[in-house]
């Protein structure tokens, strides 16, 4: 019968990044072995807590997996990506691959639910963690869960023609402070949660197009200011998402902007 495992590199690693899923994991699997492996036994006695198996006491091969729940690569601790190259190999064998990060580094955050919940089923397993990782509140109050583990961007390019000036351009360019145009060329990236158009490239291109085509841009704007206001309403279309503005002037010259 498949079984959903997640990986664990440290024992309390599954309640920070995996609480929210936590009731439908079977197996945790976990590498290190310290203090906090003296509550193995009491856990596995928990019919509401999975079970608990150090790697070097399973073997996953040829074991049916539905869900694997592995590190994020994002998260900086070397055994997490030790752990999550793990993850990697084993992936193949697996339905459905998770990832998971407790270290808040992932382009993938979420609002915990049930933070003190989480919180109190930590101090429970874990008390000798209090006085350092549970004394923090950012490892009970966000959930981390997804099943993709990378900055996906939605990308789309328009080009509007323009002029404009600099009327403080220093002597070198003194040109530059007379009216001049320009082809204006934007490049603009939304940030995309998942790989199965979360967001339409189309849509995406006509709305923020409609923005910069229809608005009223004063003689003086810059490249770095069309990429600025650009990005602010992008953002307002597309709350909690990253998006970043490529403004270049006829293909040459320009900047980008995050």
């Amino acid at each position: 019968m498949p079984e959903n495992i997640c990986f664990a590199p440290h024992l309390d690693d599954e309640i920070i990044g995996c609480y929210s899923v936590l009731d439908n994991i079977d197996t945790v699997v976990y590498w290190t072995r310290d203090y906090r492996e003296t509550n193995v036994e009491a856990m596995n006695d928990d019919p509401a807590m999975p079970d608990y198996v150090h790697r070097d006491d399973i073997n996953l091969d040829g074991r049916e997996i539905n869900h694997l729940y592995i590190p994020s690569k994002h998260d900086f601790h070397p055994l997490h990506k030790e752990v999550h190259l793990s993850g990697i190999r084993i992936a193949p064998n697996a339905k459905h691959v998770r990832y998971y990060s407790v270290e808040m580094n992932v382009p993938w955050l979420k609002e915990e639910e049930e933070p003190r919940m989480k919180q109190a089923l930590f101090y429970k397993w874990y008390p000798g963690e209090v006085e350092t990782i549970a004394k923090s509140d950012k490892y009970f109050l966000f959930k981390s869960v997804q099943p993709f583990d990378e900055y996906i961007w939605a990308v789309v390019r328009f080009e509007r023609e323009g002029f404009h000036c600099w009327p403080d351009a220093p002597d070198e360019v003194k040109f530059l402070r007379n009216e001049h145009r320009h082809k204006f060329f934007f490049e603009v990236s939304v940030q995309q949660f998942g790989d199965d158009r979360d967001l339409e490239y189309f849509i995406i291109k006509k709305r923020i197009e409609k923005f910069v085509l229809s608005n009223q841009w004063a003689i003086h704007t810059s490249c770095e200011m069309f990429a600025r206001q650009t990005r602010d309403a992008t953002m307002l279309m597309y709350p909690g998402r990253a998006v970043r503005v490529s403004v270049m002037e006829d293909g040459e010259n320009g900047c980008i902007l995050e």
